[in-house]
């Protein structure tokens, strides 16, 4: 079996290539003028960027800082530019930064748009698609905004953060705060919620309801029957205490005395100068 090395002046341009043959006819290496490798291929038009291309349209290529391993993809000094009609991807460190980046399928010769879809930043944050990139601390960070998954098995939340939750009443709503707190933490579509309010109620009649929690709760009621509050009302006589369901498919939480009866709360024992702390755990839609 013959080998041997051939420059070829009039296949790859002007100046000449460099090709490594097999059985003498095979052209198995190629190297251009650019310096750029193309093993069982013709390399690309690189620009500056100097590559180790495959078959098929992957590659190993480098700037000098930043070191690119490519799917169906080549940079032309310009853009990225699909190799073959299909999807491409892209992995690269530029430092001590890893970025991982996906585009669609498109149409050979065409420039691509990719998507950052994770990035490791240098703190040790694995930043989602749509995550910030300069996050502090070790951790998985997602989009501020939830991209949600259609796979149930699928973590594609996490939050924390605050709120104002508000105490409404069914009559006159005229209540004043001295303080009215609230802090969330979202895991999935799981919420735990903590209130902390201190209010006059100013004349308010009708029944209570803690209005405008964070998030939206499931439909079906039977899966927001298991929520967790526990409460402390203050001027309540002594052998009563207050609990309350989230409501299906909403963002209230209407309140009951445990008098073995359902009686709704009502203004006659929120009189003024009242306090009342919340912690209630439901499910999202």
């Amino acid at each position: 079996m013959a080998t041997q090395v051939t420059l070829n002046s009039g296949s790859v341009d002007s100046a000449g290539s460099l090709a490594l043959k097999t059985n003498g006819t095979t052209t198995a290496v190629t190297i251009d003028t650019s310096q750029n490798v193309g093993i069982g291929a013709t390399p690309s038009a690189w620009g500056t960027i100097k590559a180790l291309e495959f078959s098929g349209g992957t590659s190993v290529a480098s700037d000098g800082t930043a070191v690119q391993l490519t799917s169906n993809a080549y940079y032309n000094g310009t853009n990225w530019i699909y190799k073959n009609s299909a999807g491409a991807g892209n992995y690269y460190i530029n430092n001590n930064t890893h970025n991982w980046r996906i585009a669609a399928s498109g149409t050979a010769g065409n420039t691509i748009s990719f998507t950052q879809a994770m990035t490791l930043n240098a703190n040790g944050v694995l930043a989602l698609q749509g995550a910030s990139t300069s996050a502090n601390g070790v951790g998985i960070t997602f989009p501020a905004t939830q991209s949600a998954s259609s796979d149930a098995n699928t973590l594609d939340d996490y939050e924390e953060g605050t709120f104002t939750p508000t105490i409404v009443y069914s009559g006159t709503n005229t209540p004043t705060y001295t303080y009215q707190l609230g802090r969330y933490t979202k895991v999935g579509r799981i919420v735990q919620l903590q209130m902390f309010f201190s209010w006059n109620e100013n004349g308010s009649t009708g029944n209570v309801t803690v209005g405008n929690l964070p998030f939206t709760s499931v439909t079906s009621f039977a899966r927001s029957v298991p929520s967790i509050l526990s409460l402390g009302l203050t001027g309540l006589p002594v052998n009563l205490s207050v609990t309350g369901i989230v409501s299906s498919n909403s963002t209230t939480i209407p309140l009951y005395l445990n008098d073995n009866a359902g009686t709704t709360l009502s203004a006659t024992y929120t009189d003024n100068d009242q306090d009342m702390y919340v912690t209630v755990t439901y499910e999202a839609v």
